[in-house]
């Protein structure tokens, strides 16, 4: 089955807003300091976190990990926004925004991190017409993938051709600067984002796209996808992945991108949010109820199924379809590996040096239903569905 068709077309032309929308400037507010800043709210408490050899006794290990703060969800006229993405990146973590129901707006808190222990607001923007779903920070800019107001485009367009790329600056303390550029793509929403080599990897959902830009907004390259959901980018093996809504990852190389390989994830949580990451020359896979599943990959064979973690069959009072695996994070700083399991909270693993395969080392509990986490250096972040955002420190 082909999920990555060949190239549709190559163009040097940038984001226009003259051409596809209008201004977005009017559309972008920021918040006053004090609203995100607010929003924070301290624990600095040490967290224990349920040692793998013995989760049936319930014995724990020595605070590892200590549970910073948690940050409220971004509000907009009367509607919570749900936290959907974040990036963190030369002491500034940032935490994308989108409306849970039928409006079309989106958001930003960025936030200082050079203080761990006391991480305090440096801005949090709102994007009327503009839900964000994914985003990646890289070369002093956000980029942004989500879905904009079809009527906000001139002219309008219909829902189907909604799917949105935005670029905004940053400036020199890491708030964005100046106005959204952005530009619509082909597809209902834009699902993913990744950074590489100075090239935005852009994906779209249903009727979508994988489009290839460079920093400027020049896209480089253009590619027709199956229900595109995740997208990620080794830099180490030059590697590209798509994630599609029916259960399967296109593999194929960066320089030239043409489908190689095609794995076929089994997975019984339709509908859910699901990301991928890679590790070394492993390609981390949230699959659902069947947890993490780790495949080895390589240019010359096809990926191979090595390891998987499943979620547990039952919990007492918790829903099974709360038990599912949303989000993996790599992180190459300390070579620990995190993921978002909904109810069923955060899972940290490490390689063991002997067998060079992944093991469970702890497990943290916090109320929350966990959808997507990211970690870099000694720190955690991870979003919950409507709970906002928790931080945590690693000691391990």
């Amino acid at each position: 089955m082909v999920i990555l068709a060949s190239c549709e077309k190559e163009t040097t032309s940038p984001i226009d807003l003259d051409e596809t929308t209008t201004p977005l400037s009017e559309d972008f507010i920021e918040l006053p300091e004090a609203d995100l800043n607010n929003r924070i709210i301290y624990h600095n408490r040490n967290t224990n976190i349920v040692a793998t050899q013995s989760v049936d006794e319930g014995q724990n290990v020595t605070n590892p990990i200590t549970h910073i703060a948690t940050i409220r969800p971004l509000t907009r006229q009367g509607r919570t926004l749900h936290a959907s993405h974040l990036d963190i990146t030369n002491n500034r973590a940032y935490v994308s925004y989108a409306s849970a129901d039928t409006s079309y707006i989106g958001g930003v808190d960025v936030i200082n991190t050079s203080n761990i222990q006391n991480p305090r607001s440096l801005t949090s923007v709102i994007y009327t017409n503009y839900k964000i779903n994914a985003m990646v920070v890289g070369a002093n800019r956000m980029f942004l993938s989500g879905t904009r107001r079809p009527n906000s485009f001139s002219p309008a367009v219909t829902t189907a051709e909604s799917a949105t790329f935005g670029i905004h600056n940053l400036n020199s303390t890491g708030r964005p600067s100046g106005s959204l550029r952005a530009t619509r793509v082909g597809g209902y929403n834009g699902t993913d984002i990744a950074f590489h080599n100075n090239l935005i990897y852009f994906l779209s959902g249903n009727n979508g796209r994988l489009v290839v830009y460079n920093t400027a907004g020049f896209e480089q390259a253009r590619h027709v996808i199956d229900d595109g959901r995740g997208v990620a980018v080794s830099s180490t093996s030059n590697r590209l992945a798509i994630l599609t809504g029916n259960n399967k990852i296109a593999l194929s190389g960066i320089s030239t991108i043409q489908q190689q390989t095609v794995l076929h994830i089994p997975d019984e949580s339709v509908g859910t949010k699901r990301t991928i990451d890679f590790y070394e020359d492993k390609l981390l896979v949230a699959s659902g109820r069947r947890g993490l599943m780790v495949y080895a990959d390589g240019d010359n064979k096809p990926a191979e199924l090595i390891q998987q973690f499943p979620m547990p069959v039952s919990v007492p009072g918790i829903p099974a379809n709360e038990l599912v695996t949303r989000s993996v994070s790599y992180n190459p700083d300390n070579g620990l590996v995190v993921t978002a399991n909904g109810a069923a909270g955060l899972w940290v693993f490490r390689k063991n040096n002997t067998t060079q395969l992944l093991e469970l080392v702890g497990k943290i509990s916090t109320p929350g239903s966990f959808n997507y986490v990211k970690s870099r250096g000694n720190i955690i972040f991870a979003a919950t569905a409507d709970g906002g955002t928790q931080i945590f420190s690693i000691n391990m």
